[in-house]
């Protein structure tokens, strides 16, 4: 059967007012969908009959063992497709220029989901020398689950790259947003960035209409004077009020995104969880109402003329040059935008602008070894062994170590151990018995590894698996010891430890932070971060 021209006329139908026409065109499609082989289908052919109010068969049971978190699907999608994870890589080199090496930043962040680009992007800067002194991160997110874990990845990784950083939170869509927290917003500090990836589509009409609502949120942003703005979205028009030609530009653009798919090295069942992605959101374009929409893409010129009418300067040109390309997929450069094209179709848009600012004056290329080299080229600890020097006398840990430390008892479940560390964001905790006494240290990355779901070299090598795995053995192991985990007899200091000794032991074992020991009983730590400040006299 011809799925593609007898969707298309269904479409028509619909459109032209001839429901029974369409219901019947439906009906005949649905007898001969087989799953997973026709599933691009299947996903318009069930939008279109949602539209008329035409019920079909029951969920599939092969679509719905595939039926996971949208925020799950959106990070696989996040790691896998072309079209998102290139796109975040742009974006995250944008970024990383305007907050390299600054003394306060500001990343206000637009639908920051579970924070896997910002992330990623402190890894990067970190990796490059180039983190900011002191970084807020102001994010806007409805779901609370993903503000949560968005929350607790940031503060795990500011931790693991010594980076000073506060999270400010609003649980809200930014159009809901009050005058008085626009203004908090506005006071978190100077040197704003605003980050919005696959977020501002979702700008919902407040009384006039998506259009003005998007105006309104920008000209807001304007106002606030960031250093720049960059946006990553799709290129097709779902803004439409027009059904068919909704319709239309939704087949174009999803099909071209099914057809990619199906060209990847993946599992059969990772592509068609991929689709299902984006089944929801064709199912919110087609089949929703006016009133009821959610998707409302815009087109790439779309959004670089919202960008100039509400004062933002486009970038021109972006200030370096194009990444490595994937296979199957093209870069195209124009002023204030990169796009990513898959055959003739352009299918996302990395837009970025200033508030006048011409380009480059504000940002930093962090991948030019004049600005990513390390600032000495001592060894640390040659570089103590110089600060010793200039000291007259030797630092001691109990000169710099830091007397705040998380404990947690022997006998304490798994479980308890996670919401120590969710609690205080702390990636080691010293384990401690009844009396007190230090018996050894758990560590975070100990504790997920546990919780990793155990697969045999002849299991399938599907992408999605450990997701659902880690879920499902964290669950079945929630209530176990944490005794097997501990690490006995780890590596321990003494207040009176000369700091050579501690910067050898670290570096040349890549440790990041060693508990201090008195008398059996853990008092303080010492981490990577306490040497850098001692060295800089802080």
């Amino acid at each position: 059967m011809d799925f593609e021209s007898r969707l298309h006329e269904a479409a028509q139908a619909i459109a032209d007012g001839r429901l029974a026409d369409a219901g019947s065109l439906i009906d005949e499609m649905a007898q001969h969908l087989e799953l997973p082989r026709d599933l691009n289908y299947h996903i318009f052919v069930h939008a279109l009959a949602r539209r008329i109010n035409r019920n079909l068969s029951g969920i599939n049971l092969y679509l719905r063992e595939l039926d996971l978190a949208q925020i799950s699907l959106f990070n696989l999608l996040a790691t896998h497709l072309p079209i998102v994870s290139m796109a975040s890589r742009i974006a995250n080199e944008l970024l990383a220029g305007y907050l390299a090496r600054r003394e306060q930043v500001v990343l206000f962040d637009l639908g920051i989901g579970t924070a896997q680009q910002e992330v990623a992007l402190l890894r990067l800067l970190a990796e490059r020398n180039a983190l900011p002194q002191r970084l807020t991160v102001v994010a806007v997110e409805p779901g609370v689950t993903s503000l949560q874990e968005a929350r607790r990845a940031l503060q795990n990784v500011a931790y693991e790259v010594q980076l000073d950083m506060e999270f400010v939170a609003f649980n809200n869509v930014a159009e809901a947003l009050t005058s008085d927290e626009w203004a908090a917003i506005a006071a978190t500090g100077p040197n704003m960035v605003v980050n919005a990836a696959f977020a501002a589509h979702h700008i919902q009409s407040t009384g006039n209409g998506p259009t003005a609502a998007r105006d309104e949120i920008f000209r807001r942003l304007r106002q606030m004077d960031p250093l720049a703005i960059v946006l990553v979205e799709p290129n097709s028009d779902h803004l439409n009020p027009n059904f068919l030609e909704r319709y239309r530009a939704c087949w174009r653009h999803f099909g071209t995104v099914f057809r990619f798919i199906d060209s990847l090295s993946i599992s059969q069942r990772d592509k068609s969880a991929m689709k299902l992605f984006f089944s929801r959101e064709i199912d919110d374009i087609v089949a929703n109402s006016e009133e009821l929409r959610a998707e409302r893409h815009e087109t790439m010129p779309s959004w670089l003329a919202r960008l100039q009418r509400t004062g933002f300067a486009l970038l021109g040109q972006f200030p370096f040059a194009s990444l490595p390309q994937h296979h199957g997929v093209r870069l195209v450069d124009g002023e204030g935008y990169q796009g990513l094209v898959i055959g003739d179709e352009l299918m996302t848009a990395v837009l970025a602008a200033t508030s006048g600012v011409p380009a480059g004056t504000d940002w930093v290329d962090t991948r030019d070894p004049a600005v990513t080299a390390p600032l000495t080229e001592l060894s640390a600890v040659e570089a103590v062994s110089v600060f010793h020097m200039s000291q007259g006398a030797a630092l001691r840990v109990r000169d710099i170590m830091s007397r705040n430390i998380v404990t947690i008892a022997a006998d304490a479940t798994l479980r308890q151990a996670a919401e120590i560390v969710e609690r205080t964001a702390a990636s080691d905790l010293a384990v401690v018995d009844e009396d007190g006494a230090f018996l050894g240290v758990l560590s975070e990355g100990d504790l997920i590894r546990h919780m990793m779901p155990k697969q045999d070299a002849t299991e399938t090598d599907s992408l999605l698996e450990p997701f659902e795995l880690l879920s499902i053995n964290g669950r079945a192991r929630a209530a176990e010891r944490i005794t097997q985990l501990v690490i006995e007899e780890p590596i321990v200091l003494k207040p009176e430890d000369d700091l050579m000794l501690v910067a050898d032991v670290m570096i040349s074992r890549q440790i990041r932070r060693l508990p201090v020991v008195v008398d059996g009983k853990a008092v303080g730590t010492v981490s990577r971060a306490d040497l850098c400040l001692a060295l800089l006299g802080e």
